[in-house]
């Protein structure tokens, strides 16, 4: 989502990887904050919230192997009291 104004409401961006492994992100050219789940096949093992833009300053690392990220806008686990290990439902 670098480069970009915002994000709309109820929209994200996900990132689907081949095998579980660690994953970093950082926040290189947004914009805006933004909360990213961690996600491991079906469960929600690790979120971030509100990452601050920093030009891409500081590294975001995933706890454990996942193989899905969902970047969302900030707040979205705070308002919709998302939990570890919450399940979710992805169909690509």
């Amino acid at each position: 989502m670098s480069g970009r104004d915002r994000l709309n409401t109820d929209s994200g961006m996900l990132f689907v990887f081949g095998n579980s492994d660690y994953q970093i992100f950082c926040m290189r050219g947004m914009k805006f904050p933004i909360d990213i789940l961690w996600i491991r096949d079906s469960k929600i093992i690790g979120f971030q919230e509100n990452m601050v833009v920093d030009n891409g300053a500081k590294n975001y690392s995933s706890p454990e192997p996942i193989n899905y990220v969902l970047e969302i806008n900030a707040g979205f686990v705070k308002d919709n009291y998302v939990s570890i290990g919450d399940p979710i439902s992805i169909e690509l």
